[in-house]
């Protein structure tokens, strides 16, 4: 008896055989799928999270080292390049997927910045005068981690600017308010880079001049540094809570970088260094913009009728940096009837030119105006000499030295003497030597002279002394002296055995002047002898 297909299919239906083994894969299947997805969802971002941080970590120590090797190049002249992990490398994985790699933004960055030098008196940076400067920026990029901290290298210093918060802070502080010492150090940038890869290399050139990469600007003079900055006001305040430069300034910029405005007294010495980021521009290191001239010997100098006065200048660049440029420097007499030797110069190696002026008797009681000014510019220095009517020295009445005894070169290097006792009271004391009053020495050092005993004389300390190859300047300022007993110290030649009162102005080395009450200053001239 055939079976109906009725009873075929409902016996197919009832056949569960097969059943258990298809609900167990599918089941296991979905398992795997869930793990899967969890760890997808939870465990890799998790990690490639963790890769993240630890890579803001390293490219924070990393952009410490480029502002440390900015600052090493500037200051050493040797040029460096420095590479680093501007992209983040995730782990392989053999089943689960990784986002896409990001990398970071490595930049000199544009608009260059401003950075305004202004000090008291008479000199180049008088008003304010402005330089350019570029910072060199690292902007990372991130898939997971909140925290993108922009690091910023400015000023010598490197700057942290943290993109879940206004605050800024302080990754190095740099050298430019180094502990102890009352200088401040402005390291300038120019270049142009800019580089989003996994890694990236910048290359730091120092621009070298024809003197050095550092100019010391400010000592002596009372003014302000205006720099810009990323760095938050109450920061700054942190940063010169314990300096004499105190913040007297701050203004907020829209372009995302604000001006701090530094005090800067009389003692402070800012030093000013330069470099390249990067690719060099067009005007990197030898433009011409901002040259000047300096007077490197006294503008109102003591000056006699029966010699020249050699009148020495430096041009200096935008930088206060002698320069030797090819722009002539001329030379011209505005009022006097004498003669300059040469009317035209250029500077020599060192950036500095010297024009003699041949005085005539017509001179005499008359002050004769020099102008020297550089070559299709508007800078010039003037020199005031002014010449008695006696035809002597402005500074020597009829060429009479005073009698001194006990004259000696002691082995410390000091040079002591006495006066005798005279009808006039002895009320100023003042030193010049003999290359002071020919032309100035370009490779001298520094050194001091001072005054040992306390008492009624003093000495003038605004002129400055040449002697033996160095530049020596006085010590603790003006300091009496009791029964005209005067002591000079640090002489500074070794290989002086003796010394000795000249017989004639043209024969001494060091000329000491006094200055009796009521009258014109009286030299003392003396010859220093060697071995």
């Amino acid at each position: 008896m055939k079976e109906t297909l009725k009873r075929r299919l409902q016996r197919f239906v009832d056949d569960e055989r097969g059943v258990s083994p298809v609900v167990g894969f599918v089941l296991i299947f979905a398992l795997v799928m869930i793990v899967f997805t969890l760890y997808q969802s939870s465990v890799v971002p998790a990690q490639n999270e963790e890769v993240e941080f630890e890579h803001a970590q390293a490219i924070e120590g990393q952009m410490s080292v480029l502002n440390d090797e900015i600052t090493d190049t500037v200051t050493s002249g040797r040029a460096r390049s420095v590479t680093l992990d501007t992209g983040v490398q995730y782990p392989s994985r053999a089943f689960a997927i990784n986002p896409g790699a990001t990398v970071g933004d490595l930049s000199v960055v544009d608009p260059k910045q401003g950075v305004t030098i202004d000090l008291d008196g008479d000199g180049y940076y008088s008003g304010g005068r402005s330089f350019e400067t570029a910072f060199v920026s690292y902007q990372p990029s991130y898939n997971l981690l909140q925290e993108e901290t922009r690091f910023t290298s400015e000023n010598g210093m490197l700057v942290k600017d943290y993109s879940t918060s206004e605050n800024t802070g302080l990754a190095a502080g740099g050298v430019m308010f180094p502990s102890g010492e009352k200088t401040i150090n402005l390291v300038l940038l120019n270049g142009s880079y800019e580089r989003s890869a996994p890694t990236a290399s910048l290359t730091i050139t120092p621009q070298i001049t024809t003197e050095t990469a550092v100019e010391s600007i400010g000592a002596g003079k009372n003014g302000t540094l205006a720099v810009p900055t990323s760095l938050s006001k109450t920061k700054w305040n942190e940063l010169l809570a314990d300096r004499d430069s105190q913040l007297t300034g701050y203004t907020t910029n829209s372009d995302g970088f604000n001006t701090a405005t530094i005090s800067i007294d009389a003692e402070t010495t800012v030093q000013v260094y330069k470099g390249t980021a990067g690719d060099p521009e067009a005007s990197d290191g030898r433009s011409n913009r901002g040259l000047h001239l300096v007077n490197e010997s006294p503008l109102q100098p003591d000056v006699s009728l029966d010699e020249d006065e050699h009148l020495n200048v430096s041009v200096r660049d935008h930088f206060g940096q002698r320069v030797s440029p090819d722009t002539p420097i001329t030379a011209s007499v505005t009022t006097g009837k004498g003669t300059l030797i040469s009317t035209q110069q250029t500077a020599n190696g060192n950036g500095t030119a010297s024009f003699v002026y041949n005085p005539d008797t017509m001179d005499s009681g008359s002050t004769v105006s020099v102008d020297i000014s550089l070559k299709d510019t508007s800078e010039s220095v003037t020199f005031e000499l002014s010449y008695p009517k006696s035809g002597g020295s402005t500074g020597n009445k009829d060429r009479k030295p005073l009698t001194i005894e006990k004259l000696s070169f002691h082995n410390d290097g000091r040079l002591s003497f006495d006066i005798p006792n005279g009808p006039d009271d002895i009320d100023g004391f003042s030193v010049r030597t003999k290359k002071d009053l020919a032309e100035t020495n370009e490779t001298s050092g520094e050194h001091e002279f001072e005054i040992d005993d306390p008492g009624d004389l003093e000495y003038d300390s605004d002129e400055p002394i040449q002697f033996d190859g160095q530049t020596y300047t006085f010590e603790d300022g003006p300091q009496p002296i009791r029964d005209s007993h005067a002591v000079l110290d640090k002489i500074g030649a070794s290989n002086i055995s003796s010394v000795d009162v000249a017989t004639s102005y043209e024969n001494a080395d060091l000329i000491i002047y006094l200055h009796p009450e009521g009258s014109s200053k009286r030299p003392i001239y003396i010859n220093v002898t060697t071995n």
